[in-house]
């Protein structure tokens, strides 16, 4: 609905108000305009005056306005206390659609759940597809998808969802057709725009001013936040790709590849003794993985404790031979005998690197081969 319709529509009721002032329809169909008018202070004066009047006929609404708010907590009990008295599939959408919002994926789907399929609607099947996908579970979540799309083969929405499920089921062909059908029904399409921005970290055709622009969309999506801190990395600007890495860190904490170029950031910047602590914790976390024990080991080896790198830097060989981060240490630590030798073929090896990463490591490798010959 356009700005101008409800703009005469609040006018209209505002008037019928004035001449009958205790309408419980009027006040909370006044709260719904400025709900959608984005005015949440004045919906919740005229909600507050619904309450009045008939408390349990507003939970759910109170649910919406809180839900807007961000008060995603105080969505799901408003939502909750409005089941107890009458047992709808919109109010059971509602409390699952809360509970996704507030990250309790499993609660988020035993609720969908209960709702008759028949009764669920598109928004409902739809947030079944981000519950699974929240939960890892892709092959459920595109089974569940392309069931839907069968019913809805234009829908922009659920294309946009399918680009992002290919995407992160590292399916990229797929995941490009479906985000460029999506952005032709709607060229808005978040889900679709994010699939491009992150595909294009690697061929670097993604800019800072797009990341921005999706950030400014949805500022707590943490695959944006790395997006930006890694095109910060890529230009040298270290100390902005930081803060944006923690802030994606802050959002997923078990983001592993956010936190690896993180402590790279931390690395590159010579904060050694954070990166090691950085490191350390990817790797207790996620075992299985190299970057966090080659990186780990990396750091000692730049601080010259050896005898601490080298069963780091093994762990990570032993899971990928060709992790570039250990081989960098590999060098450091095999080389302890002729440093400085070691040290220049380093520097001259990652000064050619276009890669700024690359090149201030370069630069903090001159640093401490000057320290170790003083």
């Amino acid at each position: 609905m356009s700005q101008r319709t409800l703009d005469e529509q609040l006018s209209a009721h505002l008037n019928f108000l004035a001449q009958d002032q205790e309408n419980l329809t009027l006040l909370i169909k006044i709260s719904t305009i400025y709900l959608e008018l984005g005015n949440y202070d004045q919906a919740q004066i005229y909600l507050d005056k619904a309450q009045v009047i008939d408390p349990i006929a507003c939970l759910n609404y109170q649910g919406l306005l809180d839900l807007q708010r961000g008060q995603f907590a105080g969505a799901r009990k408003k939502f909750t206390e409005s089941l107890a008295h009458e047992q709808t599939p919109t109010l059971r959408y509602n409390l699952a659609f809360a509970c996704f919002l507030d990250g309790e994926l499993s609660q988020a789907h035993t609720h969908l759940s209960c709702i008759d399929p028949e009764l669920l609607p598109s928004e409902g099947k739809l947030l079944e597809v981000r519950i699974f996908h929240g939960l890892g579970e892709l092959d459920k979540a595109l089974s569940c998808l392309y069931s839907f799309l069968q019913e809805e083969p234009h829908n922009a929405e659920a294309l946009g969802v399918a680009a992002l499920l290919h995407f992160d089921n590292d399916e990229l062909a797929y995941a490009l057709e479906k985000a460029e059908q999506a952005l032709k029904l709607d060229p808005d399409n978040y889900d679709a725009r994010l699939v491009l921005c992150m595909n294009g970290l690697n061929s670097q055709s993604t800019s800072i001013e797009t990341v921005k622009e999706l950030l400014a969309i949805n500022s707590t999506d943490c695959r944006l936040w790395f997006a930006l801190g890694s095109l910060q990395m890529s230009q040298g600007d270290f100390v902005s790709a930081e803060d944006a890495l923690a802030q994606a860190i802050a959002i997923y904490p078990d983001f592993y590849d956010a936190t690896i170029m993180y402590g790279w950031c931390l690395l590159v910047q010579n904060k050694l003794d954070t990166a090691a602590r950085v490191f350390e914790e990817a790797a207790t976390r996620i075992k299985e993985l190299a970057d966090a024990w080659g990186g780990w080991g990396t750091v000692y080896a730049l601080q010259g404790n050896m005898s601490a790198a080298r069963p780091l830097l093994d762990q990570a060989f032993t899971i990928d031979c060709n992790c570039f981060i250990a081989q960098i240490g590999h060098i450091l630590y095999t080389a302890h005998q002729e440093p400085e030798r070691a040290n220049q073929e380093l520097v001259h090896f990652l000064k050619n690197s276009d890669n700024s990463v690359s090149q201030k490591l370069a630069v903090l490798m001159d640093e401490v081969q000057q320290l170790a010959i003083a």
